[in-house]
């Protein structure tokens, strides 16, 4: 298994270049499907594996609860988020994410931001920050995912943001990891790998790669 590379909040790598945060991060490298109460036991252990087909719950902050078997016969694209993370910012003040959000968007594809840091912690949203966050980054999609107790982002053993799980039409695990291969960029340039993801899921083909090192900073969970 792929040992994702997670930075902290970030606090000390601010002032520091580069190069040497790169040197940081290179020693950190038919289907049945099942319900919201037969994967509660892989919820807070990350069982989820590529290929197989999930569910969970989701606490929008539209204030509905959304099933991820909600949008089966659709690709989806879970997008973990943090208003407080540099990472994440630098996709958004370039237009870059939002772009991705859009094509996904005419693409049929489902996107929901979500957030996993607990209550108390720095980044956490109750429903009223995140809808402001998402009308100030223009985040397009319908809600956000609020995840304070952790539960989903354990299931699909999230551990940074930006990064993302993809799940394909019968809502199998098919794409989890890095937006894109440039953690210093801004979304512009380097090899996006959710576009590539979605593009081989829509030729009815299996993801050339499935698995990448996600990057970012890291989620803080509230305590089990």
């Amino acid at each position: 298994m792929l040992k994702p590379l997670v930075l902290p909040e970030p606090v000390w790598w601010r002032n520091m270049s580069a190069s040497v945060l790169a040197g940081v991060l290179a020693l950190s490298g038919a289907v049945a499907f099942p319900d919201v109460a037969a994967c509660a036991a892989q919820q807070a252990q990350g069982q989820v594996h590529l290929g197989e087909a999930v569910e969970a719950e989701l606490a929008g902050s539209d204030g509905t609860t959304h099933r991820l078997s909600d949008y089966r016969g659709r690709i989806v694209v879970l997008e973990w988020t943090s208003p407080v993370c540099e990472f994440t910012a630098r996709h958004y003040a370039s237009g870059a994410m939002q772009h991705l959000q859009k094509q996904a968007l005419a693409q049929n594809v489902v996107w929901i931001p979500i957030s996993s840091t607990g209550k108390g912690a720095p980044g956490f949203m109750d429903a009223p920050q995140s809808q402001a966050l998402m009308k100030a980054r223009n985040i397009a999609s319908d809600y956000m995912a609020l995840d304070a107790s952790g539960a989903t982002g354990r299931y699909f053993a999230a551990t940074a943001t930006p990064s993302v799980v993809i799940l394909d039409a019968q809502g199998r695990l098919a794409y989890s990891g890095a937006i894109d291969d440039k953690p210093f960029g801004d979304g512009m340039q380097g090899n996006n790998h959710v576009r590539a993801a979605i593009a081989d899921l829509l030729a009815g083909a299996q993801v050339r790669m499935p698995k990448t090192r996600a990057y970012g900073c890291s989620i803080t969970y509230a305590n089990p």
